[in-house]
Order: structure tokens, then C-alpha cells, then sequence
């Protein structure tokens, strides 16, 4: 089932696809062989099929890609009591009530979305607003006046577009039409600064609450508790949800150790479709499900998300987490958004580049950004080479696709996928 816009993508490969029955359309277009769904749905009745369909709580739901920021996306089977569990979970944490008015602004193949926009408000009787797309902004930020959106969930770049709007004119029309009600923002999909809630906070009012999961977890983990913060931490996790922090070896750490986040809990999936080399790979021995993420935890239970673990850096033997790297040049006030990665020298060490994009109307030269690190960072941790770039590779849900730096870089050198060891681990 799809849309008008993507119809012509599946009927060119429909012939290649003997399983594939119907092509249903939601805006039906008038092509043959593609069936007009609201035609059909005021023609349905019931049929004794049904009663021989009826679908079990651990049945198979959806087949989730993955981003694929770090490879190739893999297929994750979730089922109907992963991702209603997984809602009435984050429920019990943001609490919200009949009278509230959500907004699914971030497209629902995604789970982040899916889960929080769809499954949550459904399960408290509450109304959605749907968006049928994010631009242009203007009909949604006046709809999100018009209809009381009170609970918004929205990517990090979002929110950063929204206070950098917060202006004079625009200012008060965002403030005292578009977000005049809105009483809680969560934020997931991708890390959050510092600076975009600060801004968001001073120009709007509102906190924005920083939450995290995988694709794999229907998605939620943690959530930032509305009235308990830290500034850092992606929150606690959410009831039924359990995590700890482990080594290389398998060993559970203490609060205050670094290692990989492994969780357990009603909400986590079965593994990958048609991929039990990966889904073995995904757990350890005794079912904790590896997010590949590495954190902390403290006496607390409040985490702290250090880098993937598959974007370490090893420079001189030493660990390096580009992420923690990111958010001090992320500082700089030139800087709008910045990649660090990690590049083989062949010889088993790697050296890092850093991809920096400019804040709007000003000019960022390389010298300050290199200047910058030096005075900022220990010198295992500085990168050797900076590029200003207009953009960052992003995928649809706005992470950035270091895969794709690291391609280029690699093709640059002449250096192929199957030549080095950092590719295969980053792709």
C-alpha cells in the first residue's frame, strides 16, 4: 500500500516481484492494476476469513528497515506486543491525558513516529494532527495553532530551524500561535546539543526532553523524566526496560564505567528478517540485545550516550568517541553542525577528519577551526584535517551518514571497501 508519488516506482518493478498480489493506492491515480483503497473500503464487509486470520499478540506486525547510518539496512521484525508495550511504557513517563493533542510530524515508517505519534494517543483516547508533509512549514505551524498541539515529537534539526525562526514577527507568531500550547517536546532519532535547547528554551519556554532507542526496541529505551533532568543524560529507562553497561568481554561494568548499552525488556525484537547471521550477532549469549551504542550509566540510573561503538576511533591505541569530539567543536560559534570520523592509515592506526558546516551568513575558515581544537582538545583527540562543507549526508530521519564521508575519503586515497578493515566495520 503506498501513494501516488511513489506508484511509479513499484509498478516498474512489479513484474520482478512474483509475490507481490496488489498495489493499493490511498490517492488513486487511475493506472491499471493499481487499486484505489477508499473505493474498496466503503464497498467492505465482512467476511468468514476473518474469524480464521485473528492475529495473536506475538504475531508479526511490521518489518522495519533499519537508517542504515552505519551499512546496510536490516529488516527488524517487530511484533504487536513489542510495540504496544513499548507505548503504554512511555505512556506512564510523559503522562499525557485525554485533553492532549498530538502531532505526527515525522513520517510513519519510522518508529520513533510510529510508536509516539500512532500506537501512544491511541491507547489514551487522545487526538492526533497528521502532517502530510514537512514542507513547506507554514500549513502545519498554522494548523499546530489552530488544532492545540500540546505534546510534539520532532528530530533535533527541527527544533534548531524553530528557535533559529524565533524572530522579531515570526517570534511571536511561533510563540503565541504555533506552540501556544504546547506543554511537552520530546526529541529522539539523533543526538541533541546543548545549543538547540538553550535557544529552543529561551525563545519558546518549553524544555525539550531528549529520549533514546533503536529501531530494534520498538523504539524506546529511556526518556528524560519531565521533572527530574540532566544535562547530558538521555534519561532513564522506561518501566519493564532494563540496561547495563557491558565490556568486550561480556562483564557487567559498575556505574561510571564506560561500555556497551545491552537491554532487555517486552519491547525489544525477535531479530532480522531473513538474516540469522545478523540476529545472531545481535544478542549476547544470555539474550541481552547489544545496541552497538556505547554509554554510562550513573548510581542514578540516568545514561549517558558516549558514540556508536562501531564509530570508535583508534589513534595511537587509544579509543577516541568522535561523538564527544562533535560536541566540543560544536561549541565553536561559527559552527552550526560538524562530523568527525576516522581514517586507516593501513597500518592498523587511523587519523581523524573533521566535516564542518557553517551557521548561516557566516564565514568559517579552516585556520579557526583548527585553532579552536588545539585550544580545546588533548592532542590524541584532535583531528589532523578539517573540510568546511555546505552539508552534511543525511538520511530521512536527519542522522548523519558517516559511511558515506568515510567512502569518499577512502575513494580519494584509492583505497576500496574490500582493502580496509574500517570500512567493513562502518559499512
Amino acid at each position: 500500500m503506498t501513494e501516488k508519488e511513489f506508484i511509479k516506482n513499484y509498478t516498474g518493478i512489479k513484474s520482478q516481484m512474483p509475490a507481490l498480489k496488489f498495489l493499493v493506492s490511498a490517492d488513486f491515480t487511475g493506472i491499471d492494476g493499481v487499486t484505489d483503497f477508499w473505493h474498496y473500503l466503503k464497498k467492505a464487509h465482512y467476511h468468514p476469513q476473518t474469524q480464521k486470520t485473528v492475529a495473536d499478540e506475538h504475531d508479526i506486525v511490521s518489518i522495519l528497515y533499519t537508517s542504515g547510518t552505519t551499512g546496510h539496512p536490516k529488516g527488524v521484525l517487530l511484533t504487536h506486543h513489542n510495540m504496544v508495550e513499548n507505548a503504554k511504557s512511555a505512556i506512564t513517563v510523559i503522562e499525557p491525558t485525554r485533553k492532549d493533542v498530538f502531532m505526527a510530524l515525522l513520517p510513519m515508517f519510522h518508529t520513533f513516529s510510529w510508536t509516539g505519534n500512532v500506537i501512544a494517543p491511541i491507547l489514551v483516547g487522545c487526538k492526533t494532527m497528521i502532517v502530510k508533509s514537512i514542507t513547506p512549514p507554514k500549513p502545519w505551524l498554522q494548523a499546530m495553532g489552530r488544532e492545540g498541539v500540546s505534546i510534539m515529537i520532532a528530530v533535533p534539526q527541527i527544533y534548531g530551524v524553530l528557535a533559529k525562526e524565533a524572530k522579531g514577527l515570526k517570534k511571536f507568531f511561533l510563540k503565541f500561535w504555533s506552540l501556544r500550547r504546547v506543554r511537552l517536546c520530546l526529541s529522539g532519532a539523533a543526538p541533541l546539543n546543548r545549543t538547540i535547547t538553550g535557544h529552543f528554551f529561551e525563545s519558546f519556554g518549553v524544555h525539550i526532553l531528549e529520549g533514546y532507542g533503536l529501531t530494534e526496541t520498538s523504539p524506546v529505551l529511556t526518556i528524560v523524566p519531565p521533572k527530574a533532568r540532566k544535562h547530558g543524560s538521555v534519561g532513564k529507562a522506561i518501566p519493564g526496560v532494563h540496561i547495563k553497561i557491558m565490556d568486550d568481554a561480556g562483564k557487567h561494568l559498575s556505574h561510571g564505567e564506560e561500555g556497551e548499552i545491552c537491554v532487555k525488556g517486552p519491547n525489544i525484537t525477535r531479530g532480522y528478517h531473513g538474516n540469522d547471521q545478523a540476529t545472531k550477532e545481535l544478542f549476547t549469549q544470555d539474550g541481552w540485545l547489544k545496541t552497538g551504542d556505547i554509554g554510562v550509566l550513573d548510581e542514578d540510573g540516568f545514561l549517558f550516550i558516549r558514540d556508536r561503538k562501531k564509530d570508535m576511533v583508534i589513534v595511537k591505541g587509544l579509543k577516541v568517541f568522535p561523538a564527544q569530539i562533535e560536541h566540543i567543536i560544536n561549541a565553536h560559534p561559527k559552527v552550526l553542525e560538524n562530523a568527525v570520523i576516522g581514517i586507516p592509515d593501513g597500518s592498523g592506526n587511523e587519523t581523524m577528519k573533521c566535516f564542518c558546516v557553517a551557521r548561516p551568513d557566516t564565514q568559517l575558515e579552516k585556520s579557526e577551526v583548527m585553532q579552536y581544537i588545539k585550544a580545546n582538545l588533548d592532542g590524541y583527540k584532535r583531528p589532523r584535517e578539517v573540510e568546511i562543507v555546505k552539508a552534511l549526508p543525511k538520511n530521512a530521519m536527519q542522522k548523519v551518514l558517516k559511511r558515506e564521508l568515510l567512502r569518499q575519503e577512502l575513494e580519494k586515497k584509492g583505497i576500496t571497501s574490500g582493502k580496509s578493515e574500517k570500512t567493513a566495520s562502518a559499512a
